[in-house]
Parts: C-alpha cells; sequence; structure tokens
C-alpha cells in the first residue's frame, strides 16, 4: 500500500511538471474572450492576454460567475496599461463559468472545463487491450505489441525528466538506465501513457 501511494504521489508530481499554460484572449472591440470555451487539464494555468499586444483600452473584468463548489471563485480587473495578463489554476475539476462585468449584455462571456488527470492517467495505464509493453518490469528491453501503428515516445523519471526520447516500433533498450519507475508516453492518433519498472 505504501509503494502505491508513493506511486501515485509521484504521478502527481510528474503531471504539475507538465503542466500547461493556456491562453484566452480578450478581445477589447468586439467584447469576446477567445476562445470563448476550452477544455484543461487539472494542474494547468489559464492565462487571459489583451489580443493585439496590448492592455484593454476599456474597463474589463474576468469574474468567475458558475463554478464547482469547493473551487476558488476570481474577479479580475484589467489595471491599464500596467497590467497585461491575468491567470489562474484550476484545482477542482469541472465546468467553470466566467464573464466581463460591465459587457456580459453584450455576451462577453467564457467557459472552461477541466478534467481530472489523475483519473484519465490511471485508466490509460490499465485500458489500453490493444497495446502490451513488455516485460514489465523490466532488466534491459522492453518489446511493443500493438496493431500496426508506430509511435513516438517519451520516457520520463519520475521526477518529470526525460530520460529517452524517440520512435518506438517493437522494441526498446532500457539497460542503461538507473533501476526505478518510468512513465513511458507513446505519441502516435492519441497519446497513452504506461508506467514501466526496470530493476
Amino acid at each position: 500500500m505504501k509503494k502505491l501511494m508513493t506511486t501515485l504521489m509521484l504521478i502527481v508530481l510528474f503531471l504539475k511538471a507538465h503542466a500547461v499554460v493556456h491562453t484566452v484572449y480578450v478581445w477589447d472591440g468586439y467584447f469576446q474572450f477567445t476562445p470563448s470555451a476550452i477544455t484543461i487539464d487539472l494542474g494547468d494555468t489559464i492565462q487571459w492576454l489583451p489580443l493585439g499586444g496590448g492592455a484593454p483600452s476599456m474597463a474589463h473584468t474576468i469574474t468567475s460567475s458558475s463554478i464547482p463548489a469547493t473551487a476558488a471563485s476570481f474577479d479580475y480587473t484589467w489595471q491599464a496599461p500596467a497590467d497585461t495578463f491575468f491567470q489562474y489554476v484550476p484545482t477542482v475539476a469541472g465546468i467553470y463559468d466566467y464573464v466581463c462585468t460591465p459587457h456580459v449584455t453584450m455576451n462577453m462571456v467564457g467557459q472552461f472545463t477541466v478534467n481530472n488527470t489523475s483519473t484519465n492517467i490511471a485508466e490509460d495505464y490499465t485500458t489500453h487491450e490493444e497495446l502490451l509493453v513488455y516485460p514489465n518490469p523490466t532488466t534491459s528491453t522492453i518489446s511493443l505489441m500493438n496493431k500496426d501503428q508506430n509511435y513516438t515516445f517519451k520516457l520520463y523519471s519520475i521526477t518529470g525528466q526525460i530520460a529517452l526520447e524517440g520512435n518506438f516500433n517493437s522494441q526498446l533498450d532500457l539497460s542503461f538506465l538507473p533501476n526505478g519507475m518510468f512513465i513511458l508516453e507513446l505519441i502516435g492518433e492519441q497519446r497513452k501513457r504506461i508506467m514501466v519498472k526496470k530493476q
């Protein structure tokens, strides 16, 4: 149980190390957030920037209007020209609606959906019947059995550092790596992540 908790904690740290910043533009002249709706992963950052590079010339807000029950609300007012961006890091999965308070009647509204990646990544480790990486654990090489798809790959140490990357068609030599847990990210039509143990 202790090993499982340690592994899950390290996966969470790995995901935080690879969090993404998503940009939403505040389009001054057309009273819009662009894009008006996006989907992100838990731990990612939403960043609002003015469209066109400068600070908005009108007063705008980025104000949460409907968010998950335990999420932190936000209410940001542009202080032009000093402020040029606003960032928010959601800590709860769900749907977040927000508005520009002075321009809500002009439909200056936006939404972002936050997916719980800890659930998604756990599914990645267990549900790929069409994909088999073996032997796992390994002492030297791993082989890939799949349905006629070539992958590029990144092999991450449990601390999030890239240990190896390249093309993975059938076999991968890990003999030179230290013993430990690694996250193998296979990139093809979809991304798949698999825990690999080198012993």
